[in-house]
C-alpha cells in the first residue's frame, strides 16, 4: 500500500470523526498490531519480517526490521480501517504463520485496534 500524509485543520479532522459532545484525537490509530515471536522461545526474531493483512482486493505491507535490542517486534496494519483481515507473517528461517480471521470495529472515534501475536515456527 502506498502511504502519503494528508493534513487538515485540526478542527475539520476532529469534528469530521466524532459523535457530538466527543472529544476525540487527530491520532491514527492501527487497525491490527502484530507482535511477532519465535515460537520455540517466545523471543523476538532477529530477522526482517513480512507481514501483510488482507480485506477483499486491500492488502496492506509492514516490512518489519530486526530489532535493535531485545523488544518485541511488532507490525502497524490497516490504519483506520474497519473490516474483516486475514494476516500472513514471513520470515527467513520460519514456517509462514497465517491468523484466523480478525474482525476490527470502527469505534466513536478510531477504529478498535486489535491486537495478536503472530508465533512463528522455525
Amino acid at each position: 500500500m502506498k502511504r502519503s500524509l494528508v493534513l487538515l485543520p485540526i478542527g475539520l479532522a476532529v469534528a469530521g470523526s466524532c459523535n457530538f459532545g466527543q472529544v476525540c484525537t487527530a491520532n491514527i490509530a492501527p487497525g491490527i498490531l502484530v507482535t511477532i515471536v519465535d515460537s520455540a522461545t517466545g523471543s523476538p526474531i532477529f530477522d526482517t519480517v513480512r507481514v501483510v493483512a488482507t480485506h477483499g482486493s486491500y492488502a496492506d505491507t509492514a516490512i518489519v526490521p530486526p530489532p535493535a535490542m531485545s523488544g518485541p517486534v511488532i507490525a502497524w496494519l490497516a490504519e483506520e480501517r474497519p473490516g474483516f483481515y486475514r494476516v500472513e507473517a514471513r520470515a527467513p528461517g520460519y514456517r509462514p504463520w497465517t491468523s484466523p480471521l480478525l474482525h476490527v470495529e470502527q469505534g466513536d472515534c478510531h477504529v478498535r485496534t486489535v491486537e495478536v501475536t503472530a508465533r512463528l515456527a522455525p
